[in-house]
């Protein structure tokens, strides 16, 4: 079976882009699911999946400003809801949450103790929040706050500045006696060994996972590689780079998972 998959690695990569099989998607397939939103404002839920996973899709306000629609899934609407589950198919999809700019009237009466709360995350994109960045709060009282992660992120605390204000993703903040910003900083650790840039040790290698050539893209040669690899050890010079399912060993399966990332990017 190696050398039948050698040959056909061979044949370049047109023989990739002709590949029309007849047979159920391959369960390693990795389908993109990008989520954006208008207007600068915030979703988490965008990554690589296999077929059938179920992802959650979450969307917030970057400013009081700003008010949501609904998501459209490639151009067509698909819910009001700004938060939602949904199971990838065999496809490619852009999500994208519409929002309305609708700024605060100036002439509004100020309420007495009311004041802004906006919420930002460090990096961009690694988050989602469970409210509106900017709305209102009454001095005193408990906000409840909890952030929806993206893909590959994990909290690392709530600040206010530099001061850690909380290190638990939910909790209750007491709004102070003035308009106030809270970061939520997040740190970028992927866990997926088949997304080409979901692998810790490989970063710190100075490349991605299965870029056996380390030419920083995956590519038919580094399946050539990797086939290589299968059938004589002795090649890897560092097992991560081969080991797309981190089980300790390099076998058909890390082929056919690389194979699956090159015909898919």
């Amino acid at each position: 079976m190696l050398w039948t998959l050698l040959l056909l690695l061979c044949g370049g990569a047109a023989a990739w882009a002709q590949f029309n099989p007849s047979n159920p998607p391959d369960p390693y397939m990795l389908y993109k699911v990008v989520a954006k939103a208008t207007g600068g404002n915030y979703t988490s839920g965008s990554g690589s999946y296999t077929m059938g996973t179920q992802v959650r899709l979450n969307t917030s306000a970057a400013s009081s400003n700003y008010e949501f629609l609904h998501w459209t899934k490639n151009g067509v609407v698909y819910t009001t809801d700004r938060q939602f589950t949904y199971t990838v198919e065999a496809e490619n999809v852009e999500f994208v949450a519409v929002y309305k700019f609708n700024p605060d009237n100036p002439s509004d009466p100020q309420t007495i103790n009311q004041f802004r709360l906006y919420l930002t995350p460090q990096p961009e994109g690694s988050c989602s929040f469970n409210r509106t960045s900017g709305a209102k709060a009454e001095a005193g009282t408990q906000v409840w706050l909890n952030p929806s992660a993206s893909q590959g992120f994990v909290f690392e605390g709530w600040y206010l500045g530099e001061e850690l204000v909380s290190s638990t993703a939910g909790f209750y903040y007491t709004m102070p006696m003035g308009n106030t910003t809270l970061t939520a900083r997040f740190r970028f650790v992927p866990s997926n060994p088949g997304d080409p840039e979901g692998n810790q040790e490989n970063v710190d290698m100075g490349g991605l996972k299965g870029d056996i050539d380390g030419d920083g893209e995956l590519s038919v040669t580094d399946v050539v590689m990797m086939v290589s690899a299968v059938m004589d050890s002795t090649v890897i010079d560092y097992l991560p780079k081969y080991d797309m399912d981190d089980d300790g060993e390099v076998s058909v399966t890390d082929v056919v998972m690389l194979v699956s990332l090159v015909m898919n990017n």
